[in-house]
């Protein structure tokens, strides 16, 4: 009796466990559509995707590429894009688009204008279409414009040959960009006796005389009249002439050669600086030779 009891109380549990909840059974018919237990999920009349830009740094003048697609039903959108300094409301610069196709690939360029400032920005791309709008949002740099180059050297003009005496131009180690110690050579050596006269080579006005124990010596620079700095070094002590502000034409007297500062002997240093004699970060100088020939042909 003991064991008959106990195979009928499992037969009653697996019964339990096989016999599927009416309530289940119930749920799950009212939920069936064609067939499935799910819903088709709804596809959205418009959807924004992989919106990009490249290169993420750009300079004013160098052309930024836009590229997103646009999915959902609809087959033509109107698309603009507005370029923000992030965390700003307000758009610093738009991107003309229009009414594009939906379902492909799309590219759209943008040129940051000279004027926008550095700094990192948001574009924001915005798609409208069958009453919906749809958002994307892309991160990019606008970087400083790169500085200008410096303007062109001026060809040779008139003048005269800054030493007026014997002198020698020397060879490759008196020209300009020749190996110093540590840099290169800026100007051309003119060797001649000390005592020499120095004369202003182009007309202009006087606007440095100063000594540089370490290097120049006494020297003076010639704000020429062409926009040019003429600049002699290493001149004779107590020789120099022509006080700062003083007008000089082509050929007034100015110093003397000499041999202070840095130098092995008695010459003439000269330098032409195109954009102003350290100006600026980008003044640079140029080679002098050719108007030191030009001016020695002149007479």
């Amino acid at each position: 009796m003991r064991h008959g009891l106990a195979l009928s109380c499992v037969a009653v549990a697996v019964g339990a466990i096989a016999a599927p909840p009416a309530a289940a059974q119930s749920s799950g018919d009212a939920g069936q559509t064609g067939g499935t237990g799910y819903a088709e999920p709804v596809r959205p009349a418009l959807e924004a995707t992989a919106f990009r830009v490249a290169p993420a740094r750009v300079r004013p003048g160098q052309a930024a590429r836009f590229t997103y697609r646009l999915g959902g039903t609809a087959r033509h959108a109107r698309v603009s894009i507005d370029v923000r300094r992030r965390g700003a409301a307000a758009a610093a610069a738009a991107v003309p688009v229009g009414v594009v196709r939906t379902h492909r690939r799309l590219v759209a360029l943008w040129t940051p204008p000279a004027g926008l400032a550095p700094g990192r920005y948001v574009a924001h791309l915005r798609a409208s279409a069958r009453g919906r709008t749809d958002r994307a949002a892309a991160r990019l740099q606008v970087l400083a414009a790169p500085p200008a180059p410096p303007p062109p050297a001026p060809a040779p003009g008139p003048g005269v040959f800054p030493v007026r005496g014997p002198y020698s131009l020397g060879g490759p180690g008196s020209g300009f960009g020749a190996p110093r110690t540590g840099h290169r050579h800026e100007g051309h050596d003119i060797a001649a006796a000390e005592g020499t006269p120095v004369v202003a080579p182009q007309p202009g006005a006087v606007s440095v005389v100063a000594y540089q124990a370490h290097g120049a010596g006494r020297y003076v620079v010639l704000h020429g009249d062409d926009g040019r700095d003429v600049v002699l070094m290493h001149l004779r002590a107590g020789s120099v002439v022509s006080p700062v502000g003083a007008r000089v034409a082509a050929g007034t007297p100015v110093a003397q050669v000499g041999a202070t500062g840095t130098t092995g002997g008695p010459h003439l240093h000269l330098e032409i600086w195109a954009g102003g004699w350290h100006a600026s970060a980008a003044s640079r100088p140029v080679d002098p030779l050719p108007d030191l020939l030009a001016w020695a042909a002149a007479g």
